[in-house]
């Protein structure tokens, strides 16, 4: 037989155990009467107890209800819906760490306010001369006229000579900053030496060479050394000529500051 569910087939176990029930007592009936036929035949002797019939009954009372008392529970168990097991919950995490601090910026340091840089001490320097002779293209210019030549230095560690010039009367015969003329070859040279002078002034000796070929157009050649007191303006060749000059040995005086410090003498 085929059940739709378990309770079905509980029901079913149920009215069976109720029909055997009921047959066991119609058979008990029919043991009592014919017990009871057999106690009289003989004679009334040894009559059981009355509870005797009573006992047997409620045994079987108490199995029918013990039958269906598990009966009910299995279709109660059968009917309740299963309940899937839960996972137990996952362990607490720990908290998560606290955010770093803002830790405090080290000081930058203010830098130390740097000093400009001091210029270098620069000074125009002029030494007196004469002119001895000139020849040539220099012939213009007569013996004994007066002269000067002009140097520009620049101090420090030591002296930078810069621009030099000669000039005799208002004619300027050389000038070694101006635009070049011509053709010419140059190879220029020169130095300065700085020298205590009275009243704490100071007085500068020039040596000075500028040479190489060069046309008539060009600017001369030079020579000086003040130390030997000589000075001459040339051009070579045929149509050359030449300009000598009588200088003094030392600068006019400066006064002031040296122009070389004093850790360079």
């Amino acid at each position: 037989m085929v059940f739709r569910n378990d309770k079905d087939a509980l029901d079913e176990r149920l009215g069976h155990l109720e029909q055997d029930l009921k047959e066991a007592r119609e058979g008990l009936d029919r043991k009592d009467e014919e017990l009871r036929r057999l106690r009289e035949r003989m004679g009334g002797l040894d009559k059981p107890p009355a509870r005797s019939r009573g006992v047997l009954l409620s045994a079987c009372l108490a199995f029918a209800l013990v039958a269906a008392g598990g009966a009910f529970a299995l279709a109660n168990r059968a009917a309740s819906p299963t309940v899937a097991a839960m996972p137990p919950p996952p362990p607490p995490q720990p908290p998560p760490p606290p955010p770093p601090r803002d830790l405090p910026k080290p000081a930058v340091p203010t830098p130390e306010p740097v000093a400009p840089p001091t210029p270098s001490p620069s000074a125009e320097l002029a030494w007196k001369a004469t002119v001895r002779s000139a020849t040539g293209p220099f012939a213009t210019v007569r013996a004994g006229t007066a002269c000067t030549i002009e140097a520009r230095a620049t101090g420090g560690q030591e002296l930078d000579l810069g621009r030099v010039r000669v000039r005799c009367g208002d004619e300027v015969l050389y000038d070694s900053a101006a635009r070049a003329t011509g053709t010419m070859m140059s190879q220029t040279e020169g130095g300065l030496r700085e020298i205590a002078g009275p009243n704490g002034s100071f007085v500068y000796q020039l040596l000075y060479q500028d040479s190489g070929t060069r046309s008539l157009s060009a600017r001369p050649q030079l020579e000086i050394s003040t130390e030997r007191r000589i000075a001459r303006l040339f051009h070579d060749g045929s149509l050359g000529g030449a300009l000598s000059l009588n200088i003094d040995k030392d600068s006019q005086p400066r006064s002031g500051e040296p122009l070389v410090t004093p850790a360079a003498k």
